[in-house]
């Protein structure tokens, strides 16, 4: 319930940034919101350098989707393709 739709809820916001191609917001929404997010800083660096033009979430999935097993111990992962 709560766990899962809050975990959902984070994520959601840190991957609208990513697809705002958005550097600064993506880290300032780390800091405001405290999510954990393996490779924010060279998500961040790549939004940065390369400067893409698009980003789009190709798909989005958490551990305990996959597993079916309890929420509070899941991890989110998000394929996202950048040109």
């Amino acid at each position: 319930g709560d766990i899962k739709n809050n975990m959902y809820k984070l994520d959601k916001g840190a991957i609208e940034q990513i697809k705002k191609l958005d550097a600064k917001g993506f880290l300032d929404y780390i800091d405001k919101t405290g999510t954990t997010i393996c490779g924010r800083y060279p998500i961040a660096a790549l939004l940065e350098c390369i400067k893409p033009s698009k980003a789009e979430l190709l798909k989005y999935y958490t551990s305990a989707d996959i597993s079916k097993s309890d929420y509070s111990m899941a991890v989110g992962y998000a394929a996202i393709s950048f040109r």
